[in-house]
C-alpha cells in the first residue's frame, strides 16, 4: 500500500490518507484516497509512478491554497511531491491593440504543476502564443474588432484550465505606401515617406499617357486618384503631369501622395542665357529623370566658354563674332542612356571701349592707363624724336580705334605726339565710341 499525504508550503498541515487500490492492470495501478468528502473532482495522471488516481476537491483541508501531496512508498521514503492548488489563468483582460503595430502580452497561471502548455483558439491573424512560455505576440494583420479568444494552459499532469477572453484590435491609421513599381522603370522607385512623394523614372521614349504601377499599401489601407479607385498592376492612369493618390487607412484617415514618372531629359529650353562678347558667363544644363551621375558634354559653343562635364555648367568669356550659336548639348546618365538637345546662345557683340595695353619700343617706361579718365601717360627715353612714333596696343574683343577718322593699326601706323592724340575707339557693336587721350613725355637728360 502507498501512503498519500498533504502538506501546505511550511510544512504545518501534515495530515495522512492510506489509499486503497480500486482497479489495476498491465499498464497502471488505480488507487482511491479515503477519508475526503466527497466534491469536485480532479484526475492527475503520473506516468513515471505507472499508476493513474482521482483526487477530490483539496478544499477540505485546511491551508489548502499551498497545499502540496506528497506520495511515500511503505517505508514512507518520498517519492514526488506534486501541487494540489487548482490550476488557474489570472488574466481576466488583455490589453488592446491595433492592426499592423506590433503587439504582446503574457498569459500566466498559478497552481498545477509546471511546466504547462499554452494554446489559443480564434486570435488575431498574425498572433501567436508561446506554447511554453505564454506570451503573445505578433503583428495583427486582421479586421478592426474584438475577437474573443479561447486560451487553454495544461499542466504537466495532463490537467487543463480553460478560459475566454477578449481581446480589442483597433483599426490601422497608417497611410503609407510600402512598394510601387512601373514595368517600363528605369530604377527602384524614390519613395518619401516624409514627403509623401513617389518619383518614378521611366525609360527614354516612354508614353506617359497610360501607365498601370503596382504598389502595396499599408494592411487594410486603399487609394484613389480622382475619386477612382486603384488596383495594383490594373489601374492605368496618365502621368503626364504629377498625380494625387489618395491613401486611406483602414481606420478612415486619409493622406495625399504625390505620384511623378519622369523620363531622362534636359529641361532647359532655348535660348539658354545671353551671352555677351568680352563678359563673363555663366548658365547651367539642368537635368530631370535617370540616374545619376550625369556626364554632360556640349558642341559648337562660342569660342571661350565650356560645359563641366560632372556639373553641366556652362562657363568662361566668350570671345567670337556676334551670332546666334545652336550648341549640341548631350547628357549620359549612369545606365549609359544618352539624350541629346539643341539649345540656342544669342551671342552679342561687346560695348566695351578701353585699352586693355598701349607701348612705344621707345618708351622708358610702362604707360599709366587710366580706365576711368580714358587717359594714357607715356614716357619715352631722353632724345626720342616723338613726331612719327607707332604704338602697339590692345584693346576690348572687337573694338577698333581711329585719330581723326584714320584707322588706327597697332604696330604700323605712325602718328605725331608733339602734342597729345585723341584715339576715338569704336566699340564691336558699333554704336559706342570713347575718346581717349595719350599724353607722349620725353624723359629728361
Amino acid at each position: 500500500m502507498k501512503t498519500l499525504a498533504f502538506t501546505n508550503a511550511d510544512n504545518t498541515v501534515n495530515i495522512e490518507y492510506l489509499t486503497d487500490i480500486i482497479g489495476s492492470n498491465d499498464f497502471f495501478t488505480i488507487y482511491q484516497i479515503t477519508g475526503l468528502t466527497d466534491a469536485v473532482q480532479q484526475k492527475y495522471v503520473f506516468p513515471d509512478l505507472d499508476f493513474e488516481w482521482t483526487l477530490v476537491e483539496a478544499a477540505a483541508l485546511a491551508d489548502s491554497a499551498n497545499l502540496t501531496l506528497k506520495i511515500y512508498e511503505t517505508d514512507e521514503n518520498v517519492v514526488t511531491n506534486h501541487s494540489l492548488t487548482a490550476l488557474a489563468i489570472t488574466e481576466s483582460s488583455l490589453d488592446s491593440g491595433t492592426i499592423d503595430t506590433a503587439y504582446t502580452e503574457q498569459i500566466n497561471v498559478t497552481g498545477g504543476n509546471s511546466p504547462y502548455t499554452y494554446e489559443a483558439v480564434d486570435m488575431p491573424t498574425g498572433v501567436t502564443i508561446n506554447a511554453t512560455t505564454g506570451a503573445i505576440s505578433g503583428l495583427p494583420l486582421d479586421s478592426a474588432a474584438t475577437y474573443t479568444v479561447d486560451f487553454t494552459v495544461t499542466d504537466d499532469f495532463g490537467v487543463e484550465v480553460e478560459k475566454t477572453i477578449n481581446i480589442i484590435m483597433a483599426a490601422s491609421a497608417k497611410t503609407d505606401i510600402l512598394t510601387y513599381s512601373i514595368p517600363e522603370q528605369t530604377k527602384a522607385a524614390d519613395i518619401s515617406t516624409g514627403g509623401h512623394t513617389v518619383i518614378t523614372d521611366v525609360a527614354v521614349g516612354t508614353s506617359l499617357a497610360a501607365l498601370v504601377a503596382t504598389f502595396t499599401l499599408d494592411f487594410g489601407a486603399t487609394a484613389a486618384i480622382a475619386a477612382t479607385p486603384q488596383v495594383s498592376g490594373v489601374t492605368a492612369n496618365n502621368f503626364a503631369s504629377p498625380l494625387t493618390f489618395v491613401v486611406t487607412a483602414q481606420g478612415g484617415g486619409t493622406q495625399n501622395w504625390t505620384l511623378s514618372a519622369t523620363i531622362l531629359a534636359i529641361s532647359d529650353t532655348s535660348p539658354l542665357a545671353a551671352a555677351v562678347n568680352d563678359s563673363v558667363y555663366t548658365d547651367q544644363i539642368n537635368v530631370v529623370g535617370g540616374s545619376t551621375p550625369y556626364v554632360y558634354a556640349a558642341t559648337n559653343l562660342p569660342t571661350g566658354l565650356s560645359i563641366s562635364s560632372s556639373t553641366g555648367a556652362i562657363t568662361g568669356t566668350p570671345l567670337d563674332t556676334a551670332d546666334t550659336y545652336v550648341v549640341d548639348v548631350q547628357v549620359t546618365d549612369a545606365l549609359s542612356v544618352v539624350i541629346n538637345k539643341n539649345l540656342s546662345i544669342v551671342l552679342t557683340a561687346s560695348e566695351k571701349t578701353d585699352f586693355l595695353t598701349f607701348s612705344f619700343p621707345e618708351q622708358s617706361g610702362a604707360a599709366t592707363i587710366d580706365t576711368g579718365a580714358h587717359t594714357i601717360d607715356i614716357e619715352t627715353l631722353n632724345g626720342t624724336n616723338v613726331t612719327a612714333l607707332v604704338a602697339t596696343f590692345t584693346m576690348d574683343y572687337g573694338a577698333a580705334a581711329d585719330i581723326s577718322d584714320v584707322a588706327q593699326v597697332s604696330g604700323v601706323t605712325a602718328n605725331d605726339f608733339t602734342g597729345a592724340q585723341t584715339y576715338t575707339v569704336t566699340a564691336e557693336i558699333g554704336s559706342t565710341e570713347q575718346d581717349w587721350v595719350i599724353t607722349v613725355t620725353v624723359a629728361a637728360p
